[in-house]
């Protein structure tokens, strides 16, 4: 609604109001149906990933991106092998 047209409408102040709240509720019904397909979007994505390539550990399987998490996941296991066996 252009600015320069709110007078004639708002000296009907029940209709002004009624106009007013209908406007809001449009409004929000669009930012949720919005967000709500930005939500969908992202799941799908998120969905259709391939599950990871990169290295993974010997021990638990757990895959990483890259190399040097690997080697410092390892490390994890060598000191908690080493703290049962005392």
């Amino acid at each position: 609604m252009e600015p320069d047209l709110w007078e004639k409408p708002a000296q009907n102040r029940s209709a002004w109001r009624s106009s007013q709240k209908v406007g809001a509720k449009k409004h929000a019904q669009h930012r949720v149906c919005l967000a709500e397909q930005k939500r969908a979007k992202r799941k799908e994505r998120k969905a259709s990933d391939a599950p990871p390539s990169g290295p993974s550990c010997p021990i638990c399987g757990r895959t990483f991106h890259a190399r040097i998490g690997l080697i410092g996941h390892l490390r994890t296991h060598n000191t908690n092998h080493r703290n049962t066996n005392s």
